[in-house]
């Protein structure tokens, strides 16, 4: 158990543009970036316990070593500890993308093409950078689709 001081900021951007009332470009962006960094430790002494600071006690921060991404508690101080956690700090940062271009090129009759792209980076450091944060983000490889739909109304 612990405090989490987390921080997050998210947008979503839509643009719409008509070049002719046959010929559109929808776009829509969501990048989401939050980070995560814990501390105040607790351990579980009396689950049962009423009050708060019975249930749960405060870890010492002078008996906590990070090594390897995980926390090892030596609270008798003989060098060997009695358990150990992993480090849950965290940074996720996140962009979806989508873009369509739709042509009525003849009444009831439409071709869309559909370009669809995700970007995800999850490099660990606790805390919210914006301009670094977006340009790891940015430089992530992304998997990108393309999708076209072709309709035609027949008149029949």
């Amino acid at each position: 158990m612990g405090w989490l001081d987390q921080t997050t900021a998210a947008l979503t951007l839509r643009l719409s543009y008509s070049f002719t009332p046959d010929l559109a470009l929808d776009f829509y962006a969501q990048p989401f970036m939050s980070s995560g960094r814990y501390s105040k430790f607790r351990r579980v002494v009396d689950p049962g316990a009423r009050d708060f600071d019975d249930r749960l006690a405060l870890l010492n921060p002078a008996v906590l070593t990070l090594e390897g991404g995980r926390y090892h508690v030596d609270e008798t101080g003989e060098g060997d500890p009695e358990f150990s956690f992993r480090d849950r700090d965290f940074n996720v940062r996140e962009l979806s993308t989508n873009a369509v271009l739709r042509w009525e090129y003849k009444p009831g009759s439409t071709l869309f093409v559909v370009w669809s792209s995700a970007r995800e980076d999850d490099l660990v450091t606790g805390d919210l950078d914006m301009t670094s944060d977006l340009s790891r983000l940015l430089s992530a490889p992304a998997t990108n689709i393309l999708m076209v739909k072709f309709s035609y109304w027949l008149g029949l």
